[in-house]
């Protein structure tokens, strides 16, 4: 009865163990980065994001968001010290652009890309203070200017 009992708990311990172990879906790489996180950046956004058709009245609210706070690095058609944004929104991945808005610094430190672009500009980008609905402005307004509305 008594090895019964112990091969029980033996049993579970092992499947429990087992469970964790092959239920995390977020593994991670050399760089410490989950999947998630190497693909759609570091910061507050952590899932994929629904969004839809763009709506024009978020994506004139980030333009004046753009126009106020990033114009002086970033303009849509032109390098300045920071990288031209026309096409931004087709490169990147909405999680992406959302997160590098929010958390410069980490993605310059630790995601590849951020790293990348550290590189190949002298002036890093600042985190100026934004929202998370301020960023989603501004990726709306970068989405409406891909599709030539800006």
């Amino acid at each position: 009865m008594l090895m019964a009992r112990l091969n029980l708990v033996l049993v579970t311990l092992f499947l429990t163990g087992f469970i964790f172990a092959c239920g995390n879906s977020e593994q991670q790489d050399d760089s410490g980065l989950t999947e998630f996180q190497l693909n759609h950046g570091i910061g507050p956004v952590t899932e994929r994001l629904d969004i839809g058709e763009i709506d024009m009245d978020l994506a004139n609210e980030g333009r004046q968001i753009f126009e106020t706070l990033c114009i002086a690095c970033h303009q849509l058609d032109a390098t300045i010290s920071g990288p031209m944004l026309r096409n931004v929104a087709e490169r990147r991945e909405p999680e992406f652009i959302m997160n590098y808005i929010q958390n410069p610094a980490e993605m310059r430190q630790r995601h590849p890309e951020g790293q990348r672009l550290d590189e190949d500009y002298t002036i890093q980008m600042v985190n100026m203070g934004t929202s998370l609905e301020d960023a989603r402005a501004l990726l709306e307004y970068l989405r409406a200017a891909n599709e030539g509305e800006f």
